[in-house]
């Protein structure tokens, strides 16, 4: 169990359910080295930190809302996106995008929360159940989630897109340039800034 810096919630960070990692399409070309990254005009969430982390890579990082992404694919405004393979899936994007590459530089843990004034006037055996059902179910959903993922893989090669895998050299070099990005999302976050970023970190595990 671990106290929110805003005192409100706890997470249970050792085991968290997750949507999957975040892959990069486009239209350009399979992804397997840096050197193919850069150039591309991807889509990328609007956040400072997520940003700053495609501009390191060479990349020229076009924050957009949702909406405007299948559009803007399609007329070539912008090279590619990046998303779990589900999104790719289901929003129909091997219609406009011809590469998927598993470059899996984000994950997406979703936290399990529960305010600490109701949690703490539980009984210690009620509070334990919980902690371990918790547990159980996030061990459950990453199993479920990655058999999910890997049909959609699956899907998104039989609806015409090129999937590769990565080479881990390549993904080796992705992680430490994430790895340097973490310290620039510290002071964005306010003085507990540092214990947020090392919470999602841990969080990633």
């Amino acid at each position: 169990m671990t106290t929110c810096p805003a005192g409100t919630f706890f997470v249970k960070s050792a085991v968290t359910p997750t949507n999957g990692f975040r892959h990069v399409s486009n239209s350009k070309r399979a992804v397997r080295t840096l050197e193919d990254l850069r150039g591309l005009k991807l889509r990328t969430l609007p956040t400072k930190v997520h940003v700053t982390f495609f501009r390191a890579l060479g990349v020229s990082p076009t924050p957009m809302d949702w909406a405007e992404v299948y559009p803007a694919l399609q007329q070539g405004v912008v090279d590619g996106q990046e998303n779990p393979p589900g999104v790719v899936y289901f929003e129909k994007l091997p219609e406009v995008q011809k590469y998927y590459s598993l470059t899996g530089h984000v994950n997406e843990p979703v936290n399990v929360l529960m305010s600490p004034a109701v949690f703490t006037k539980l009984p210690a055996d009620l509070q334990v159940a919980i902690m371990t059902a918790a547990k159980q179910a996030a061990l459950w959903q990453r199993i479920e989630s990655q058999k999910d993922n890997d049909e959609m893989l699956k899907k998104l090669a039989g609806a015409g897109m090129q999937v590769n895998t990565v080479p881990e050299t390549t993904l080796a070099e992705l992680r430490k340039i994430a790895q340097k990005i973490y310290s620039e999302a510290v002071p964005d976050l306010g003085p507990r800034g540092k214990e947020l970023v090392d919470l999602g970190v841990a969080l990633n595990r």
